[in-house]
């Protein structure tokens, strides 16, 4: 398996892979409700930011398709922050219950919430990092889906994707808690956000659809021409 310093000197096989996996996204990326793609910015659009903020929030440690009745329950039931923070605690945990972790992340809404429904969003990132239950990855994902401000990110997903693709064994346990990791997703980033957002939702959907943790398709895999793990049948 390589380390971080061999990937770092091929910078064309990088390239060629950010440019493949933007190419498949642009045709075969999923639209989930928290998902933005316009082009206009969103920093005026509250309830817009609020939708990158559930499903981000709930998407910790649980699968897409958990999320989704949910989100679908929790957004009707409060399309916007002002709503949210009026509902009580245990109709909200109720409602979170079929996800786990729901009295945390009915927490941490509620702390984003009360931030997000003041007249003031500036400093909004600082702010944000002082709440608890958000790590970096949610952070960045916040940041990046929902104000489309350039921001690397590192999970489950996108770790496994990475190191099948480029042959790296992380030395963390997780992905999310590596050093290498987190740079080369610094590296995956472009100069427009938008490509940037659509390069991660990619990589999030394909490891998804794909390149899962058991039993991986890797023959029907859009990455297996540059993937040196499926090529080598492991």
């Amino acid at each position: 398996m390589k380390n971080c310093l061999e990937l770092l000197k091929k910078e064309e096989q990088l390239s060629s892979f950010k440019e493949l996996v933007l190419s498949w996204a642009e045709k075969h990326v999923e639209r989930l409700p928290w998902r933005y793609f316009d082009d206009e910015p969103v920093q005026v659009q509250r309830e817009t930011l609020w939708r990158v903020v559930v499903g981000e929030v709930l998407l910790g440690r649980t699968p897409t398709e958990r999320v989704l009745p949910v989100f679908y329950d929790l957004i009707e039931l409060a399309p916007n922050p002002k709503c949210f923070l009026h509902l009580e605690d245990e109709i909200l945990i109720t409602k979170l219950k079929p996800l786990g972790l729901q009295r945390k992340k009915v927490s941490t809404l509620k702390e984003i919430a009360r931030i997000l429904a003041t007249d003031d969003l500036q400093d909004l990132e600082e702010k944000l990092k002082k709440v608890k239950g958000i790590g970096k990855n949610t952070l960045n994902a916040i940041l990046l889906f929902g104000l489309c401000k350039n921001r690397p990110l590192m999970d489950g997903t996108i770790g496994r994707v990475v190191s099948r693709v480029f042959g790296i064994k992380w030395k963390a346990k997780k992905a999310v808690l590596d050093k290498c990791a987190w740079y080369v997703s610094s590296l995956l980033v472009y100069d427009d956000c938008r490509k940037t957002k659509l390069l991660f939702y990619g990589l999030l959907d394909l490891g998804r659809k794909y390149c899962k943790l058991k039993k991986p398709h890797c023959a029907h895999c859009p990455l297996l021409i540059s993937c040196e793990s499926g090529k080598a049948g492991t």
